[in-house]
């Protein structure tokens, strides 16, 4: 398994969802939102790329789940740092 932090902390969280019994299976299958979102502070940059290998978004679909990306900016509406 890579190192990198996300694909590493997907593939254990998949993991641990297919060790959950069928009653917490069940419960997990009944919830509205089934997602793995990853949040990014984007600072000042004006580009930001991170790749999430293929067997990790297979993964999260392979459990009945999204995949969400979230940036978080680093000022106020009005231009201000945070």
């Amino acid at each position: 398994m890579s190192e990198s932090g996300a694909e590493r902390d997907i593939l254990l969280i998949v993991n641990a969802l297919n060790m959950l019994s069928d009653a917490a299976k069940a419960e997990l299958d009944a919830c509205y939102l089934r997602e793995f979102n990853i949040g990014f502070h984007c600072g000042d940059s004006w580009a930001f790329m991170h790749s999430i290998p293929h067997n990790a978004v297979a993964a999260v679909s392979d459990v009945g789940c999204s995949l969400a990306v979230t940036l978080y900016p680093m000022r106020q509406p009005d231009g201000t740092p945070r």
